[in-house]
């Protein structure tokens, strides 16, 4: 799954840039409330980590908010 989740997640970069990381989480259909939001924007944040890594994507932080574009 991670794999296919990381190519999904790239594809709505790809398509639709530069995005918020909560923006990826609400376009993949994941409801973001108090009770679940670290843990869903830290399996993106995590997915986001490696593609950066890999040099697929560029990242930076502005303020509270991770950007990320192809």
């Amino acid at each position: 799954m991670p794999k296919n989740f990381r190519n999904q997640i790239y594809e709505l970069i790809e398509t639709d840039w530069p995005m918020h990381t909560t923006e990826i989480a609400n376009k993949l259909g994941f409801e973001i409330n108090d009770e679940n939001k670290k843990r869903v924007l830290g399996r993106i944040k995590y997915h986001l980590d490696i593609m950066a890594a890999n040099e697929k994507i560029l990242t930076k932080k502005i303020g509270g908010a991770r950007v990320v574009w192809p």
